[in-house]
C-alpha cells in the first residue's frame, strides 16, 4: 500500500540506487527494488545492522543466543488518505555473541519501504530500432507493509512494555514504557494514547480526536471543553507577550 511522494536524491548512473536512510531493508523493499530490475541500495544502517547479526549468530553453536529479545519501542496507527490503517513501529533488539556479551541495535520506522515509480520512454537501438522500455523516474512513493489488524497489532504488542514503573538498567535498555501514538498522513500529526486497550480497539478517529476511547458523549464534550480551554490559554499567553514585547 502507498502514500505520498517523495524525491530520491540523484546519482550519475541511477538515482534510484542512492541509499535512502528513512527506510529500513525489508523483504518487501527488495522485492520492489527487483521489479524495476535493480539491486537493493543498503544505507549504512542497513550495513550496520548486518553486520550486528554477523556478531551475534543466533546459530547453534551460539550457547547464549536463547537471551535474544527484541522490545518494542512505539508502535503507530497510520491512517492513510483513502482511510485504510497500518502500523509502523521502532524496536531495539538484545542479542548474544557466542562470548556471552550482549549487544543492542534500535530499529525505526519498520513497516515502511520505498516504491519505486517508473515511467515508459522510447528507447533507440545502435541498429535505429526503437522501442518502448520502463525505467526509474527517481522517485519514490512510501509503502506500508503490515496492516492494522488486532492479530497484527497483538503480535506487535508481545514485546512491548506497559508497567509505568518498569527498571531501566544498562541490562534491559529500552525497558521504558512502549509508547502508542496514531498518525493521520493527511496532515501529518500524531497524538500519543496512554492506554493500550484503547490503542488497540478504540476507533481511529475517536482517538485522533480525544486521544484516547471514550465512554459517553458527555465524556467527548468534556474533553473536547477542556482542549478548547487549554487552546484559549495558550492563545491568551501568546498575545499577552506579544504586548509586552510591543
Amino acid at each position: 500500500m502507498a502514500s505520498t511522494t517523495a524525491p530520491v536524491f540523484h546519482s550519475a548512473k541511477n538515482p534510484s540506487l542512492v541509499p535512502d536512510a528513512k527506510y529500513r531493508k525489508s523483504p518487501e523493499g527488495i522485492e520492489e527494488y527487483k521489479k524495476a530490475r535493480l539491486q537493493y541500495p543498503d544505507t549504512v544502517w542497513d550495513k550496520a545492522y548486518q553486520s550486528f547479526l554477523e556478531r551475534t549468530p543466533d546459530v547453534e553453536g551460539n550457547d547464549y543466543r536463547h537471551k535474544n529479545k527484541t522490545k518494542i519501542l512505539k508502535i503507530v496507527r497510520t491512517r492513510l488518505a483513502g482511510g485504510k490503517e497500518f502500523l509502523v513501529w521502532d524496536e531495539i533488539e538484545t542479542r548474544y555473541t557466542p562470548l556471552g556479551n550482549p549487544e543492542r541495535f534500535a530499529r525505526t520506522a519498520l513497516g515502511k519501504y520505498p516504491i519505486i515509480e517508473t515511467r515508459k520512454i522510447i528507447k533507440q537501438e545502435d541498429s535505429g530500432l526503437r522501442r518502448v522500455v520502463t525505467e526509474a523516474t527517481g522517485l519514490t512513493k512510501t509503502g506500508y507493509s503490515l496492516p492494522y489488524t488486532p492479530e497484527n497489532i497483538d503480535r506487535l504488542h508481545k514485546n512491548a512494555v506497559d508497567d509505568p514503573d518498569a527498571d531501566i538498567t544498562d541490562e534491559e535498555e529500552g525497558a521504558r514504557p512502549t509508547q502508542y501514538l496514531v498518525h493521520d498522513t493527511r496532515g501529518n500529526r500524531m497524538v500519543s494514547i496512554n492506554n493500550w486497550e484503547g490503542f488497540r480497539d478504540g476507533d481511529f478517529y475517536e482517538l485522533f480526536e480525544y486521544g484516547k476511547k471514550v465512554s459517553s458523549p458527555k465524556e467527548a464534550e468534556d474533553i473536547k471543553a477542556k482542549q478548547e480551554e487549554l487552546k484559549q490559554r495558550l492563545e491568551d499567553s501568546r498575545l499577552d507577550r506579544l504586548k509586552r514585547s510591543a
